[in-house]
């Protein structure tokens, strides 16, 4: 898993650095999967991105990219854009974060809120139970 993020754009300042970390962090907390996290944001950072700078950028492994790339995908965050090679070989893409990074954190977020309905309601329902058992 990936939580150095002192490797920032060298334009970012430690200010940027310490509010990523702190954002992958907080993602991480409310259920997001950290490689998840810490992609979206370095594309929200960089810009658009290969999978072998993000591997770099984010020190993850290949697999891992490739899984964060797949969900961000699913959810319609990223577009994929094709860099035909040429000869042999499969062509490499580059990913762009299609939307700002408050607009891509909106499904983790509703995710997130949808999951603590659920909780709240679960307490709810053991403290009336509790008081119609009594003590």
């Amino acid at each position: 898993m990936a939580t150095d993020t002192s490797t920032a754009s060298p334009s970012t300042n430690g200010a940027s650095r310490m509010k990523s970390s702190e954002i992958i962090q907080l993602l991480s907390s409310i259920g997001v999967e950290e490689n998840t996290a810490t992609v979206m944001v370095y594309l929200h950072i960089r810009g658009p991105s290969k999978s072998s700078d993000l591997q770099k950028i984010c020190k993850l492994r290949q697999p891992d990219v490739s899984v964060a790339i797949n969900r961000l995908n699913r959810l319609n965050l990223i577009e994929v854009i094709s860099n035909p090679k040429k000869g042999r070989g499969r062509p490499s893409h580059t990913y762009n974060l299609t939307v700002g990074l408050n607009d891509a954190i909106k499904p983790f977020r509703e995710q997130a809120e949808s999951q603590l309905a659920i909780l709240q309601n679960q307490i709810s329902q053991v403290s009336k139970v509790t008081e119609v058992i009594g003590d």
